[in-house]
């Protein structure tokens, strides 16, 4: 059958209206679909672009959060008078305020550290000073009592010059003074004879009594104490021997062991020397006068020697 010219007018009109309902070839239908598809993936791009931004805000805010807390802390011992306040700007000038006092009390507790330990330095200097004046003032007070005791030895001394003499006996007799009075006239302890090459020392009697102004022991004892029977008499001795055996007999008496004062044992003694050797028995008898008070005997014989030990 044969398309009639209305069938074909009706074909025409048909396809005409179907191309209107399509854009570039697609359906409504399809472009829609296309949409969705577009709109789904802009939200699925928008909402991992939110979750990604969303983690970062979080840490963000936890950062905050934390400064919040320490200003919070720093702001605690102002919290009262920071209440008081309505605006911002005074808020920020307490906290400089704040800021600013914190400053200066640590600059001030440095200086207050420096100055203690400026103080201990001069206090331990000054210990130390303390330390050496306290020594000096021992030391001061020491010799002190040293030249009072010389100044008593001294002062002692010199009435027992006044009394006495110089270099008093240290056995003796009171005898009657010339010009009233008494005095002391020495007791001899030994004889002793200046020879050429030699010193011969002889026994000389031991006093009877003993010294009437120091109420000591009998001379007899004394002559015990210092060791008189042990003098090699009636032996020739070099000057150096001599030395040797009388040096302490003289120490006790100048040392205040025999008197309460310092006192000289007295000998005789002779000049044996040849007429040629002066020089010597100036010489000996410059010696014997460093340990005794000594009278030279210009008549007297050497006396005999005695058969035993007068001790």
């Amino acid at each position: 059958m044969k398309p009639t010219a209305a069938n074909t007018t009706s074909a025409a009109t048909a396809d005409a209206e179907y191309r209107r309902g399509s854009v570039l070839g697609l359906t409504v239908a399809e472009i829609f679909i296309l949409l969705l598809f577009l709109l789904l993936l802009v939200y699925l791009a928008l909402n991992e672009n939110w979750i990604t931004r969303g983690g970062t805000l979080d840490k963000e805010l936890d950062q905050l959060r934390r400064q919040l807390t320490v200003k919070d802390k720093k702001l605690q011992e102002w919290q009262g008078v920071i209440e008081e306040f309505q605006t911002p700007q005074e808020v920020h000038t307490l906290v400089s305020k704040m800021l600013q006092a914190n400053q200066r009390e640590e600059k001030y507790r440095h200086q207050i550290e420096v100055f203690q330990e400026t103080l201990n330095k001069s206090n331990s200097e000054a210990h130390k000073e303390v330390i050496t004046l306290h020594t000096q003032n021992s030391n001061l007070q020491q010799d002190m009592e040293i030249a009072q005791q010389n100044y008593e030895k001294i002062k002692e001394e010199l009435r027992i010059v006044r009394e006495k003499g110089n270099n008093p006996p240290c056995w003796y007799k009171t005898v009657p003074a010339e010009g009233g009075g008494t005095r002391e006239r020495p007791y001899y302890t030994f004889h002793i004879a200046v020879l050429d090459d030699a010193i011969i020392t002889r026994q000389a009697p031991v006093p009877p009594g003993n010294a009437a102004d120091d109420n000591g022991p009998l001379y007899t004892v004394e002559a015990e104490q210092l060791g008189l029977a042990d003098i090699p008499y009636e032996t020739e001795l070099s000057d150096e021997s001599l030395i040797e055996k009388m040096k302490p007999i003289h120490d006790a008496g100048k040392n205040e062991r025999v008197r309460s004062y310092s006192c000289t044992f007295f000998v005789k003694v002779w000049d044996k020397t040849s007429a040629h050797n002066k020089k010597r028995w100036k010489d000996a008898h410059r010696v014997l006068e460093d340990f005794f008070g000594t009278y030279i005997v210009q008549n007297d014989p050497w006396p005999k020697r005695p058969d035993k030990l007068l001790l």
